[in-house]
């Protein structure tokens, strides 16, 4: 029994109403339309509500007094209908589309590391008179861009870089993914470094890199980041619509640049 059959159950509004979130894609690049339908199946009284609203909700991890927390944010909404009633043992459908934004965190455990903590849900909230809001959350799948999934294949494949973790954090009221890597042993940058830590923003024309270089190994903190500006703390490359659209080995040959910049 989901959440909402539970809240209905719980308050005596019905005993077997239902709500489901059907997508027609099942994982969507980032930037990309994320697209189904909510159902409702109604129970065994009419039930009426003030409206239907969706927020795509991200977690993210922020560091207090010392300690790590996992913290959530809503970074988008969506008003899905206004007031109506839900019919006894009646099927409503809500067909939704919601344009994701391009820096939306990738949650795809097929790409990430083990030590990820990145979670995105669909939430579907519903105002009922009267009556706390219930709401139902599911797990959305964000595979990256096709230009960064050109970025991270030239890091791994031609650099020789390991993916080791990746986290979620709160950055000028947006959520961006921080990666970090680091050389595989038989790399030429393992002779001068420990980790790499990159930030990859989409901009209209490309990506936008920012690079850290950590030649001493360390554990994730999040620490620097209530002070962090990517400005004036990374390094940073802009790749172009050309060179991304020229693939890895482009790629990988601008980035060398930037890394070899620390071995000097």
């Amino acid at each position: 029994m989901g959440l909402f059959s539970n809240f209905l159950l719980a308050t005596g509004i019905s005993d077997n109403a239902k709500i489901e979130a059907v997508f027609y894609n099942e994982s969507v690049r980032q930037g990309g339309e994320l697209t189904g339908v909510i159902q409702l199946t109604g129970g065994s009284i009419n039930i009426d509500f003030n409206g239907i609203f969706l927020e795509i909700e991200a977690e993210y991890v922020e560091e207090e007094d010392g300690e790590l927390h996992v913290k959530s944010a809503v970074i988008d909404e969506l008003e899905l209908s206004g007031e109506f009633t839900l019919d006894e043992e009646s099927l409503v459908e809500l067909p939704f589309s919601i344009r994701l934004p391009r820096n939306i965190p990738i949650t795809a455990k097929i790409i990430l590391s083990k030590e990820d903590r990145s979670t995105l849900y669909l939430k579907t909230i519903l105002k009922v008179p009267m009556a706390d809001d219930p709401s139902d959350a599911d797990k959305i799948v964000i595979y990256p861009s096709k230009n960064l999934e050109c970025v991270l294949i030239a890091l791994t494949r031609n650099m020789d870089f390991q993916l080791t973790e990746t986290n979620s954090i709160l950055y000028k009221e947006e959520i961006i993914q921080e990666f970090e890597f680091k050389p595989n042993p038989d790399s030429p940058y393992a002779s001068f470094l420990e980790e790499l830590e990159c930030f990859f923003l989409h901009e209209e024309d490309g990506l936008k890199v920012y690079m850290e270089i950590d030649r001493r190994a360390r554990n994730f903190t999040t620490a620097f980041l209530e002070v962090l500006d990517l400005d004036e703390t990374f390094k940073s490359v802009f790749i172009d619509a050309d060179t991304l659209k020229a693939g890895p080995d482009a790629v990988a040959e601008l980035l060398d640049s930037l890394v070899n910049e620390y071995a000097e």
